[in-house]
């Protein structure tokens, strides 16, 4: 393919797909708006304003004491969640033997298909005949 006619499909691509984001963004704006009904307006009473109140959230230290651990809920013991966060990291950096396996795989064969590809002859060598440049020598 010529770098001429590759560019014209490209920009081809480039307008069909800007052609389209403009229908699918044009499609959206079809709500029409609300007319508000003065009457029902009026009608409804006003609201009472919430008044503001700051927040107190560490002002003077926690507002309870942080009850005890309790010995039955291993989720509220800090060593138990210690170790189970450890025992997380390590599952997680251990990697997986298959894809450990399978990426060695991948290497082995790429190595093997890269020295079968030196090691072919061209085809014009495997059917006996001549480059052309020992072609030209021999007239």
């Amino acid at each position: 393919m010529t770098g001429k006619r590759l560019l014209w499909r490209i920009g081809w691509a480039l307008a069909l797909s800007a052609g389209l984001l403009v229908l699918l963004s044009s499609l959206q704006t079809e709500a029409t708006p609300i007319r508000p009904d003065i009457k029902k307006l009026v009608q409804q009473p006003e609201r009472a304003r919430m008044p503001y109140t700051p927040a107190r959230a560490g002002w003077n230290g926690p507002e309870q004491a942080p009850a005890p651990a309790s010995a039955g809920n291993p989720s509220l013991n800090r060593a138990a969640s210690i170790h189970a966060m450890q025992a997380a990291l390590l599952a997680a950096a251990v990697p997986d033997p298959r894809a450990i396996l399978a990426i060695v795989a991948a290497i082995f064969l790429l190595r093997m298909l890269k020295s079968y590809d030196r090691r072919k002859p061209p085809a014009a060598e495997a059917m006996g005949l001549q480059p052309p440049s020992e072609h030209k020598n021999a007239a």
